[in-house]
């Protein structure tokens, strides 16, 4: 041996990846060494890749052996793509780790996005809906789990509460029919599909049917009425509005079999339309609902008149019963927020502007 050359390029292409390593290289007995490692010949090192990858450890694992016994150059790329290309591991790889969840937007109104699935309890089939934007769910038995069945469910509910524009499922052999894609196109529903094996996708169902699925086991346990727990669950407020599914969905409180009084109604503003009589009033709400309310249901509420606070003074305690807001005077305009009765004079009163109550 003669030593190395001062220039790269004077060496052979077979030698030349070593340049860089000349002043680590030592010879032993005939083998060359790098430290203490050996340095594998192009003609062993597919050999060296199989043994090292013999119990099929990752990549990690694989350099960690290598490099306590041997080396050459470019083996770290070599190994690492005879880790990512073996065929078995590439087989039995654990699964992908969950992707982070994506909030689905709920709709600006009740029954605009919904969610369906199908459950099965007891070896009885149920068609569940929830609504995106209230949470209010829906349930109904299902003599069968045919598309033909699951669509006369949906029309009996879209019946009742309007066609969604948007309807999640999970595209399952009942939502993917051609019967089924007649349905959406005819009542003009986007159908959006949840990934095949990945019925996250459809969660605000998903949760539905655990939630329904737990309500039906434990009544049953227990040898309540099924219907009962539902009427509390939809009435009971959620912790995240404030309100219950059933107010927001159908903007009131229904009766229930637990005792309510007439101070759990809420007051929402709106704008009088029409007056057939002198205590019957035609209303529409701010929150788009339209409502017919007796002078008892209504009260006036306090706005801003031309950018002044216009009011008699008038003031309606919330306890005492016995007052009523005065709507027989020639003034067609009022104004009051809960609580407070305030009479715009005639001198300020636009006769063509409806008037501004608060209702319930």
């Amino acid at each position: 041996m003669n030593g190395w050359p001062q220039r790269k390029q004077d060496l052979d292409n077979r030698v030349k990846p070593y340049f860089d390593f000349a002043d680590t290289l030592g010879l032993n007995n005939g083998v060359i060494l790098k430290g203490e490692g050996v340095v594998i010949p192009f003609s062993m090192r597919q050999e060296m890749k199989k043994k090292l990858h013999t119990a099929h450890i990752a990549y990690d694992g694989m350099m960690r052996r290598a490099r306590q016994t041997m080396f050459w150059p470019g083996m770290a790329d070599e190994i690492k793509q005879m880790a990512e290309t073996c065929t078995a591991c590439q087989e039995r790889k654990p699964m992908n780790q969950r992707e982070t969840l994506i909030q689905h937007d709920e709709g600006n109104v009740p029954w605009e996005k919904v969610g369906a699935d199908l459950m099965e309890v007891d070896e009885r089939q149920y068609l569940i809906t929830v609504d995106y934007y209230s949470n209010f769910i829906e349930h109904d038995y299902l003599s069968t789990t045919t598309s033909q069945d699951v669509i006369r469910k949906l029309k009996g509910q879209f019946a009742r509460f309007g066609a969604p524009k948007m309807l999640i499922t999970d595209g399952g052999p009942q939502f993917s029919s051609n019967e089924f894609l007649r349905f959406t196109r005819r009542w003009n529903i986007h159908h959006i599909r949840s990934d095949p094996g990945y019925p996250r996708t459809n969660g605000k169902a998903e949760a539905a049917v655990k939630i329904m699925k737990n309500l039906i086991l434990k009544t049953k346990h227990n040898g309540d009425d099924p219907y009962e727990a539902l009427l509390e669950l939809r009435n009971t407020p959620r912790q995240c509005t404030g309100f219950s599914p059933v107010e927001m969905c159908l903007k009131r409180s229904p009766r229930t079999l637990i005792p309510s009084t007439s101070k759990c109604l809420r007051w929402y503003p709106g704008i009088i339309r029409e007056q057939p009589s002198p205590r019957f009033y035609k209303i529409n709400g701010d929150n788009g609902g339209f409502y017919i309310r007796n002078r008892f249901h209504i009260r006036p509420r306090k706005t801003i008149v031309k950018d002044t606070d216009v009011y008699d003074g008038n003031v309606l305690d919330d306890d005492d019963d016995n007052e009523r807001p005065d709507f027989s005077d020639n003034c067609s305009q009022h104004a009051a927020q809960s609580g407070v009765v305030s009479h715009v004079p005639d001198n300020n009163c636009d006769r063509n502007k409806p008037a501004r109550t608060s209702t319930r």
